[in-house]
């Protein structure tokens, strides 16, 4: 069909110019281009009738039996209520009412059409200087399916994310990546996890990334960076608030079509548990080996004992008839005698400490009051003045022990601190005190001695049987009170401070039905 449009267009003022068509050419070019164009394109008068438009336009518009709806002067309130009749648009525009919502007005600027076929239309409302509007439609289709596959790509992406970031989550891994280009780091959620940082911080840089390892594996970490580009192996990591955490590093090297090195990412795994567990192993196997020994030293003793018990008897005997000649004897003979003496008890004493250390047997328990079994159990020391040994108990409760066998633990422990503390020589006078305490549900009972202190090698070395740091010791007096100490399901444990005096501190649980009072801990009374 034609284009109805008048085109008013200025004339050429340029003289000389024969090339230059006049206006109304122009405006017949002008006129030809619009009405050809694969676009459609409309003019509506100020007044929203619709005053011109192109073949385009028109198509959009034909009624079922193949004729067109549009005409110059039909308003744009009849076009679009002729387009809601037919189902024109796939989704109702909801813009173009007035305020009152009964009648469709024109709209300035862009507009996006989907219409029922399933085509995309960007129409262009431009406003003319005389109050018409010129509409350009342009199909868009195209740009929406760009769209959407684009959409469908990022929901996938992030899917994938979701599901990596899950799996990670699942599999205690975390990821960094370094851009080796920009420098750019990112990690992964799980990756904050693993090092204990807040997600709302920026990742540290490359260089930084050794200093979140424990201080004493940042040189291996570095050497092994500077080794090997992909390097794999175990660091402690150590968090913000202190805590220790073991990872297995792997790296691998992303290069881009060109071969060059464009990412590397690493992989952070959480293998914390995994040493804990090889830990536990190693503590089982060390438990087993040493009951294994202690079986050793059980059958060695048994059979030492015996071999040893007859001569020990015979001398034993031999002094006595000795002892009974006292006409016959020298002062040399006597001092002689004496020194036989003790150390046949010395050897009796060992070989009764070796007995009794590698053949535990069954406790015989009984309930008792903390404090009234501790009055009764220090009552039988032997605490040779000017040393006295003070008590300090304040555990009102019930516990569930062999008293025999915890008296032993206890004396050992109050022999050792009476030793300690004999042994200062800076005018201070020796004091040992027993404390008693209700402390974490159950009862602590500690001995305090003034004494020189225990440095830090002994100490650690201080259970470890037959160790001993006296000319006469068994080293099994602290392995013994241990030993008895575990068998009730408590626990003994020394602290020293040279100069100021060691403590032993036994932990011992409630007998049942006991109630669990709290009051100072033994630290602080100590």
């Amino acid at each position: 069909m034609g284009f109805p449009m008048g085109v008013s267009m200025a004339k050429a003022t340029k003289t000389g110019a024969s090339d230059i068509p006049s206006n109304d050419a122009m405006a017949d070019h002008l006129r030809d281009g619009v009405a050809a164009m694969r676009q459609p394109f409309c003019v509506y008068a100020a007044d929203e009738t619709l005053l011109a438009y192109n073949q385009a336009f028109a198509d959009l518009h034909l009624r079922a039996d193949g004729t067109c709806l549009l005409y110059p002067g039909i308003a744009f309130q009849e076009i679009m209520e002729w387009r809601q009749e037919i189902g024109f648009f796939a989704e109702t525009p909801q813009n173009e009412c007035d305020s009152a919502g009964n009648k469709y007005s024109l709209r300035l600027g862009d507009v996006i059409y989907r219409l029922a076929d399933g085509r995309w239309m960007f129409v262009d409302n431009t406003p003319l200087p005389d109050g018409r509007l010129a509409c350009t439609w342009s199909d868009i289709t195209a740009v929406k399916e760009a769209e959407r596959r684009l959409w469908d790509a990022t929901q996938t992406l992030h899917r994938s994310r979701d599901h990596l970031y899950a799996a990670q989550r699942v599999a205690h891994v975390g990821s960094i990546e370094y851009d080796l280009r920009t420098g750019i780091v990112s990690w992964t959620p799980e990756t904050y996890e693993i090092f204990g940082r807040d997600p709302a911080l920026p990742p540290p840089c490359f260089e930084d990334v050794p200093k979140l390892f424990h201080p004493e594996d940042r040189s291996r970490f570095r050497a092994t960076l500077a080794s090997d580009p992909n390097p794999t192996g175990e660091f402690r990591v150590l968090r913000p608030d202190g805590s220790i955490r073991w990872v297995r590093r792997e790296a691998e090297l992303i290069r881009d079509a060109a071969g060059e090195p464009w990412v590397r990412i690493g992989t952070y795994r959480d293998v914390t548990e995994i040493h804990e567990y090889q830990e536990k192993q190693k503590s089982l196997q060390a438990e087993l080996l040493a009951r294994e020994r202690l079986s050793a030293i059980g059958s060695v003793t048994e059979r030492l004992a015996r071999e040893l018990r007859d001569p020990l008897s015979t001398i034993t005997y031999s002094l006595f008839l000795m002892n009974g000649n006292e006409t016959s004897r020298t002062p040399s003979d006597d001092r002689a005698l004496g020194r036989i003496e003790r150390s046949a008890a010395r050897c009796n004493q060992i070989i009764s400490d070796l007995l009794e250390y590698s053949h535990c047997g069954p406790l015989r328990c009984r309930v008792y009051g903390i404090d009234d079994w501790l009055h009764e159990a220090v009552a039988g020391l032997a605490i040779k003045p000017p040393l006295s040994l003070e008590l300090d108990l304040q555990a009102p409760s019930m516990v569930e022990i062999d008293p025999g066998r915890m008296r032993r633990a206890l004396g050992n422990l109050v022999e050792n601190a009476v030793e300690a503390a004999s042994e200062r020589h800076d005018g201070r006078s020796p004091a040992v005190t027993l404390h008693s305490r209700l402390s974490n549900g159950g009862a602590e009972i500690a001995v305090v001695d003034n004494g020189g202190g225990i440095t830090k090698e002994v100490l650690d070395r201080a259970f470890d049987p037959l160790f001993s740091t006296k000319r006469l010791g068994t080293g099994l007096g602290l392995t013994t009170a241990r030993q008895i100490v575990e068998q009730h399901g408590g626990t003994v444990e020394l602290t020293s401070c040279i100069g100021q005096g060691t403590v032993a501190l036994i932990r011992l649980p409630l007998a049942e039905g006991a109630a669990p009072a709290h009051n100072a801990c033994i630290a602080d009374a100590a």
